[in-house]
């Protein structure tokens, strides 16, 4: 009986160790529990998903491993929820060469994104790198955008202080055309151009470039102009249209000391919360070094104006030189704040949208303060509206609700209590008990 009973249990030992092993290796279904979500998309990219209608197909190259296989099926959950034609394609490398070279793999565990008959290889799987690649695929045409050079703008590709070139290096891709225009050598800017750039342009010799920008908007493109201390330059056809003028002098904030910085030039612009752009922005943009725009006049019959960025209250345009201690001075042209720092002016022309944004800095998407605050997301969130470019946004980290622990005082001592007290109570009473025993049985 004994025997019976020894092997019955080795039996079963052994069927739930083999049962395990399979569930393991095989079983498909996973159950979640987490608070954050694994994939956190803001309102312009879920829609964008939800609309795609063509097939996707995720093609993942992996040589009989299990545990890829099922690493990679769980980095698509997230995705199913947006994509249910979503579908998953485990290829062989050593048995389908073919594919292999069509797909141009060159190691296992790459994945090959497909959107319709559109595609791009990835490195390795990750709900974020994926969402963005099929972000990135799902728009019908490439999109073009040309920045303005020639008159002493922002470098767009130059490795110098001051250019561009990290802000272009973090949208390019292969859906994106970015090229640069000099308006010396072109009369006008390209009328098929979705977006064009004019950071910072000298305020001498500006006909050539007014006629440009008028002939350029007249035609329904969009522009995104942006001036900065330096120059403190709107071009004439802009103010028209905009009904502002360029303050003098910097806008300094005090507001911001309260947030560590010391340089009262470091402003945390407010942002519109009811406008797309910066409606979802989860940090506030840094502007140093900005101007402030005046409310002339309202803006030209046809457009509507919204206020994009503004400082605080306790903000205004400094005329005087930023040395020591400074205040308001209400005589020499400084207007208290809240200021307005960026403005957006859209219309309706030839059955479509079209965009005009105007900023006070020009240093905001440079090297030095393109990854401060959230000025690259501000940066993404402005082309991917204007020029309609689904994968230009980073795909946001989902923020983590339990980074700090704030209790009560009532609640910490009962914390303490719980993790300090109940375990030295227990050594304690280990203590008694064991010299209770040991006097009771020397006493017997």
């Amino acid at each position: 009986m004994r025997l019976l009973s020894r092997s019955l249990l080795f039996v079963l030992m052994l069927a739930v160790l083999l049962g395990g092993g399979y569930l393991s290796l095989n079983l498909r279904s996973s159950i979640t529990l987490r608070e954050q979500p694994l994939l956190t998309l803001n309102t312009r990219q879920s829609a964008q998903l939800a609309a795609i209608e063509a097939p996707i197909e995720i093609y993942a190259y992996i040589d009989r491993n299990p545990r890829l296989i099922r690493a990679i099926e769980d980095s698509l959950i997230p995705l199913r929820q947006h994509l249910p034609q979503l579908q998953l394609r485990i290829i062989d490398p050593n048995t389908d060469p073919v594919a292999v070279k069509n797909h141009d793999i060159s190691r296992i565990g790459q994945i090959y994104v497909q959107v319709g008959d559109k595609g791009e290889r990835l490195e390795f799987a990750s709900p974020e790198g994926i969402a963005r690649s099929i972000l990135t695929l799902q728009g019908a045409e490439t999109r073009q955008i040309v920045h303005l050079q020639g008159n002493g703008e922002r470098a767009p590709f130059a490795d110098i202080g001051g250019s561009w070139r990290d802000l272009y290096a973090v949208l390019q891709s292969p859906q994106l055309n970015i090229v640069s225009i000099d308006l010396k050598r072109h009369i006008n800017l390209p009328e098929n151009a979705d977006l064009a750039f004019i950071a910072d342009p000298d305020a001498h010799n500006s006909a050539h470039l007014n006629a440009a920008i008028d002939t350029y908007l007249r035609q329904g493109g969009n522009l995104v102009f942006s001036t900065d201390t330096q120059q403190h330059f709107l071009p004439s056809v802009l103010q028209a249209i905009s009904g502002l003028r360029v303050l003098p002098g910097v806008v300094v904030d005090t507001a911001g000391q309260e947030i560590g910085l010391a340089d009262p030039r470091v402003i945390p612009a407010a942002t519109n919360n009811q406008h797309p752009i910066t409606a979802e922005l989860t940090q506030l943009p840094l502007l140093a070094g900005s101007v402030a725009f005046a409310d002339e006049a309202g803006s030209a019959e046809g457009w509507q104006r919204h206020l994009l960025l503004q400082s605080s209250p306790r903000s205004w345009n400094e005329t005087a030189p930023i040395t020591g201690h400074i205040e308001h001075n209400a005589d020499a042209d400084e207007q208290a704040g809240p200021l307005g720092l960026a403005y957006l002016l859209s219309r309706d022309i030839n059955g479509k949208t079209q965009t005009l944004l105007i900023l006070g800095d020009s240093d905001l998407f440079t090297a030095a303060a393109l990854h401060r605050g959230g000025n690259l997301a501000l940066a993404q969130a402005i082309v991917s509206h204007i020029a309609d470019t689904g994968g230009s946004e980073t795909i946001a980290r989902p923020l983590l609700g339990d980074q700090f622990i704030n209790l009560k005082r009532s609640e910490e001592f009962l914390w303490a209590g719980l993790l300090l007290g109940f375990p030295c109570l227990v050594l304690l009473l280990d203590l008694y008990l064991r010299r209770r025993f040991i006097r009771r049985y020397r006493l017997s």
